[in-house]
């Protein structure tokens, strides 16, 4: 479904992105984990069409991606970005139709929105409360289902777990193995190794901009290095 070729990204002189490569086919969960300022959220916004890549290219399904996120988001491909920039000032059932801007009113976008409230019940309780108001948790929950109002093909999310509380963490990432159940791909940038590895099909583990190595969830997860890096796990401690 979705390719990235020898992709290089700039922020100014800085390179961001230095010739990553990465692939996601139909049906996966793919995660990427890395140290902070390793690339993970320069390489979504890149995919969503928002950086211009210096290098490389990008393909959907055959078709290469332009640099334009309204575009990107017509050809079925949604965000849920880090830290949920949410409309705080507009409610509830307004940031969820705010997702679904570039479909017309009709009984299916009813229905997606009950979709929604079956993945967030809470969500249904507060449609007429303003994003603002809630709760951490709950922001989160409205950021991931503003961006299924999209009905997207692949959903990509940059850090959903970033200062939750442990148990709202693995309810979100819960959530997410249950969207792809339901036949949405996801691609997720996630900062708890551990889970993000435990719940992938595959995964990439990028640090300075590149790519440093991939392998199915488990491969990734099994590997000392990653091990002792991210999940505090030595040889000899088990």
């Amino acid at each position: 479904m979705l390719t990235v070729d020898n992709v290089s990204v700039f922020y100014g002189r800085v390179r961001a992105l230095d010739r990553v490569s990465i692939s996601v086919n139909q049906g996966e969960i793919v995660s990427i984990i890395g140290p902070n300022g390793a690339g993970k959220s320069t390489l979504l916004w890149t995919v969503m069409g928002v950086n211009r890549p210096a290098s490389g290219s990008l393909r959907w399904r055959g078709e290469r991606l332009r640099s334009a996120p309204d575009w990107v988001a017509a050809r079925g491909i949604s965000m849920v970005p880090e830290r949920r920039r949410l409309f705080d000032n507009l409610t509830v059932r307004e940031n969820l139709l705010i997702g679904a801007y570039l479909r017309k009113w009709d009984l299916s976008m009813r229905q997606d929105m009950e979709t929604v409230f079956r993945l967030f019940p809470i969500l249904k309780e507060r449609l007429d409360q303003y994003a603002g108001t809630l709760s951490g948790g709950e922001q989160q929950m409205l950021a991931i289902g503003r961006a299924m109002m999209g009905r997207p093909t692949l959903l990509l999310f940059d850090e959903p777990s970033l200062g939750l509380a442990p148990a709202l963490a693995s309810e979100v990432l819960r959530a997410i193995q249950r969207i792809r159940e339901e036949g949405t791909t996801c691609l997720l940038a996630e900062q708890n190794a551990f889970k993000a590895l435990e719940m992938a099909d595959r995964a990439y583990v990028m640090n300075t901009g590149r790519v440093a190595l991939q392998g199915s969830g488990k491969e990734v997860l099994a590997n000392p290095e990653v091990r002792a890096a991210y999940l505090g796990i030595k040889a000899g401690d088990e």
